[in-house]
């Protein structure tokens, strides 16, 4: 935005001078909207005068900022934390099951390793070693495939999370932009009213 712009606008026949930082393009648009407003006024209630025309129109804008406010303060508490704040102890929870169910490999590693450590010293004397090796190789595979499991809910998790944020940012925005557009109808209401 550029400082101290001054942009002439005509409203309803009258031309004014806007002083201020506010862009050239946005404040044409709110001429124009007054302009709308005031015609579209005229032509639903020809038989109040010019005056009884604007302060009805007055009136009216007042209403709309009112019902946008109430609009604004409802859609920050319905952006409450607490949903955020689920996920992440969701998170934390999978992270910790994560890591416990790492530990778990480790452990059975080691079992593992030393369960083929005993059929390779008892090769000769046991028959059966390939089938225990192969149901132990069965137990590992069936751990990692946990291990998968969670690691894709995990991710699951931290995606939501990361979409959650996302639209909290636009809603952030959304909410900067109605209470810019409050502030502009305030400014015209203001300058109607004078």
């Amino acid at each position: 935005m550029v400082e101290n712009n001054k942009i002439r606008v005509e409203i309803d026949g009258i031309n004014f001078t806007v002083s201020g930082n506010a862009d050239e393009k946005y404040v044409r648009g709110l001429a124009d909207f007054i302009n709308n407003a005031i015609a579209e006024n005229e032509k639903s209630k020809p038989y109040l005068s010019k005056l009884e025309g604007i302060i009805l129109l007055s009136l009216n804008l007042k209403d709309q900022l009112e019902k946008e406010k109430a609009k604004y303060v409802d859609l920050e508490s319905s952006m409450d934390s607490s949903y955020q704040a689920e996920n992440l102890k969701k998170i934390s929870i999978l992270e910790s099951q994560i890591e416990s169910l790492k530990k778990d490999l480790r452990d059975r590693d080691i079992d593992i390793k030393d369960y083929k450590s005993q059929a390779q010293t008892f090769d000769r004397r046991l028959a059966g070693k390939d089938k225990i090796i192969e149901d132990l190789e069965g137990k590992l595979a069936e751990q990692k495939e946990k291990y998968d499991s969670y690691i894709e809910d995990y991710d699951l998790m931290k995606n939501k999370l990361e979409i959650q944020e996302s639209l909290n940012y636009d809603r952030n925005k959304e909410i900067i932009t109605l209470k810019n557009n409050i502030r502009a109808l305030k400014e015209e209401i203001s300058r109607l009213e004078k």
